[in-house]
C-alpha cells in the first residue's frame, strides 16, 4: 500500500467521490488494484484503490501518471 499526503481541500473531494482522478509520479510504482492510503497534514485518512492508469497517452510530463480511483 502507498501513502499519500493530499490537501484538505482535495482530501474531502476525493474520499467522498467528487475527485476520481488523481495525478502521481510514476515513481510511486501504483499498480492496477494497489490500494491507497490517503492522509491530510492533521491526520485524516481515506484508503481508495485504483481502478485505471494512463501513464502513456496522457499529455503530463513523462514522469506522471494519471490514475483513476475508487473509496474501498
Amino acid at each position: 500500500m502507498c501513502n499519500l499526503q493530499v490537501k484538505k481541500q482535495y482530501f474531502d473531494k476525493i474520499c467522498n467521490g467528487s475527485i476520481k482522478h488523481l495525478i502521481v509520479c510514476k515513481e510511486e510504482g501504483i499498480q492496477v488494484g494497489d490500494c491507497i492510503s490517503l492522509w491530510t497534514h492533521d491526520h485524516h485518512r481515506c484508503i481508495v484503490k485504483v481502478e485505471y492508469i494512463d501513464c502513456e497517452g496522457s499529455q503530463l510530463a513523462e514522469d506522471y501518471c494519471i490514475v483513476k480511483v475508487e473509496k474501498v
